[in-house]
């Protein structure tokens, strides 16, 4: 804002100029402000000399003019009304200068009465701002609202590999499967935000936009939280989006093979594989496992039953873990571990089986166990054992393989202890013979209580451990009552038979046979259907 470097004021015996003594005007600005006024008489030469001396008193230019030029006041509303401007174009006469009550009478008349600026409509009366838009009004504009958004708590999307180190990724770890447990947050809602309506300075209401609700995407196995902003899990399982749905299903099916178009699989619930798992990869299940193909040098895990249609080809690193039963069409080079019962419909080749209850092959023209070593807690069963070729099989029964591992664990742990206990009393004796003679020091009492304290608990340690395996003893004792092989057709030298610990070795082609124990030996029997 510029102040105007003259000023004139009307008198009853003419019009007077004031030059300002710091700021130099122009003749032709001058002249120019007087004719818009309708002021075209007047004495230029007295003009010119008030520019060149600008005495401090008002000098007589012209006579009285005969048209009253007054202010003029324009008010300017913004399209959306939610401002409102003033410009004031001076009067002839600055003492005629509009007063704050004619400024707001302006605005009134042009429908301003929300939001005026006193302050700023002080200023313009006060400092004379001219020929200058000034803001003298805001109105409130309304505030939108918000819609309420969905926000996933899953990580969803293509699947990614991860970093093995870094230098490199596994692209068998694509995290393809997103696995939730119940009562876990699947989505969250955050609610929409009402809007505000605003209002313009000519006082109208300014409608707001309002904000839309969302309703969180519910699908199968899922439920709402009791406030309503949570999406949970109603049952363990993986994370599904159909039509816009999340749901949690308790099986994830594959519809083809696994390999590096769908990575290792880690799933809470049951995994379906309409393919065959490749090698290298990885299936772990909390449930069960069903592959229609085959098992390829591949690693499986199982909190329930593994069933391969096909066969398992282990290639030396092919293994199968399950709580429960593990079902092949065959297995060969392969590990197999059940802690219920193996069953193979063909054969068994090459492979290391452990079963907590019975190893049975049978159901095809031939179930055949050949080489490697065959583990069950219970009985044996198969078609043919061993081979023409005499190799070597070996089969144990009667003695579950973790309890077996178990007692051999616990049978080191008490042997460390019984050492440790010895070494203790020794180091205690020769304390308490210190104390006699009346030569135990602080440093040596303090050790004396302490070897005193380990030496209870290493008595309560060590008569734990024979507790437990003598517990174990027991189990085993009882399960080799019940132990047995049973081969319906040839059993071959080769084959060796362990049941209590007992051994027998096949030397010569049998048929139809049970092998069973019996006052501390391995005895054969004829089949036993």
């Amino acid at each position: 804002m510029t102040a105007r470097p003259f000023h004139f004021s009307v008198e009853e015996d003419g019009l007077y100029l004031q030059a300002d003594p710091e700021e130099r005007a122009t003749l032709a600005q001058i002249v120019a402000f007087l004719k818009e006024r309708g002021v075209s008489s007047f004495d230029g030469g007295k003009i010119e000399a008030v520019l060149e001396e600008r005495p401090k008193e008002p000098v007589r230019i012209a006579d009285k003019p005969t048209v009253e030029a007054k202010a003029k006041i324009e008010v300017d509303i913004s399209d959306d009304e939610l401002k409102a401007f003033i410009r004031v174009t001076p009067p002839l006469d600055d003492r005629d200068w509009p007063t704050v009550d004619e400024l707001k009478r302006a605005l009134e008349e042009a429908g301003v009465e929300y939001g005026i600026d006193e302050g700023a409509l002080e200023e313009i009366a006060r400092e004379h701002v001219e020929d200058e838009w000034v803001l003298v009004a805001k109105g409130n504009p309304p505030k939108d609202g918000e819609d309420a958004q969905i926000v996933l708590k899953v990580e969803l999307g293509r699947p990614k590999p991860k970093e093995a180190d870094a230098n490199r990724v596994d692209m068998r770890e694509l995290g393809a499967v997103v696995n939730v447990l119940r009562g876990q947050e699947l989505a969250e809602k955050i609610p929409l935000k009402q809007g505000e309506d605003g209002t313009s300075v000519k006082g109208k209401p300014l409608k707001a936009r309002q904000g839309k609700d969302r309703q969180l995407p519910k699908g199968k196995n899922t439920e709402v939280s009791d406030d309503g902003l949570y999406l949970l899990a109603a049952m363990d399982g993986h994370v599904s989006i159909r039509e816009g749905k999340i749901d949690v299903l308790p099986v994830y099916e594959i519809k083809g093979d696994v390999d590096y178009s769908v990575g290792n699989v880690d799933f809470v619930g049951t995994v379906i594989v309409r393919g065959t798992v490749r090698e290298g990869f990885v299936v772990m299940a909390s449930g069960d496992i069903q592959v229609d193909g085959a098992v390829e040098g591949a690693k499986l895990k199982s909190g329930g039953n593994i069933v391969v249609k096909g066969g398992v080809s282990g290639m030396g690193k092919g293994e199968l873990s399950a709580q429960g039963d593990i079902i092949v069409r065959y297995a060969e080079q392969a590990t197999l571990r059940s802690g219920s019962n193996v069953v193979a419909e063909r054969a068994l080749l090459h492979s290391l089986v452990y079963a907590r209850s019975e190893v049975q092959v049978s159901g095809g023209k031939k179930g055949t166990i050949t080489g490697g070593k065959i583990y069950a807690g219970s009985e044996v069963i198969c078609d043919e054992l061993g081979s023409k070729m005499e190799t070597r099989t070996e089969v144990q029964v009667g003695t579950p393989p973790e309890l077996i591992e178990e007692k051999r664990t616990k049978e080191g742990d008490l042997a460390e202890s019984l050492n440790k206990l010895q070494e203790v009393e020794k180091n205690l004796e020769y304390l308490k013979k210190l104390e006699e003679m009346g030569m135990l020091d602080e440093e040596k009492r303090g050790m004396l209580v302490a070897l005193t304290r380990a030496k209870f608990q290493l008595r309560a340690h060590v008569e734990s451990l024979q507790k437990q395996l003598a517990k174990i003893e027991a189990t085993l004792y009882e399960s080799k009552g019940r132990a047995r092989v049973r081969v319906k057709g040839y059993c071959y030298p080769g084959v060796v038979v362990f049941i209590k610990g007992v051994s027998y070795v096949v030397k010569d082609t049998l048929q139809f046979v049970s092998f069973v124990y019996d006052e501390g030996e391995v005895r054969i029997r004829s089949f036993e259907g």
